[in-house]
């Protein structure tokens, strides 16, 4: 359990809560999510964390993916030859439109920290 002394030096990260799994069209979720019911209930189950965390001071990150300014995929090198989410995501032609916006109640609000810049499919990968 963390205590109100440990907040001051950590954050609630929310990774992809954006309109390609969670907003009307959903796209990546409407193809790959099979069970629809716990995952619905987990992003509601998010949201009421983060508005906890938002109550109580905490620090929050978000990390999304926005491919709006790359829209040939240049950054996972159009696709081609690649496997895994680096593949697919030029495949199903994601991130590049409103499907990179962020869905309420997850927008970042002013003092919430936005990854920016990603260097991949994962926001969680590391450059060695």
């Amino acid at each position: 359990m963390i205590t109100n002394k440990d907040k001051n030096r950590t954050a609630l990260i929310f990774i992809e809560f954006q309109e390609e799994w969670i907003g009307k069209e959903a796209r990546l979720k409407n193809l790959l999510v099979k069970d629809l019911l716990p995952f619905e209930q987990a992003v509601k189950n998010a949201g009421h964390i983060l508005m906890k965390a938002r109550q109580a001071g905490w620090g929050i990150a978000h990390a999304g993916l926005d491919l709006r300014q790359d829209p040939d995929y240049l950054l996972f090198g159009r696709g081609v030859g690649k496997r895994g989410l680096s593949g697919a995501i030029p495949r199903a032609k994601t991130w590049t439109a409103t499907g990179a916006e962020f869905v309420a109640p997850f927008v970042p609000e002013p003092g919430e920290f936005c990854v920016q810049g990603r260097s991949g499919a994962s926001v969680l990968k590391t450059q060695l």
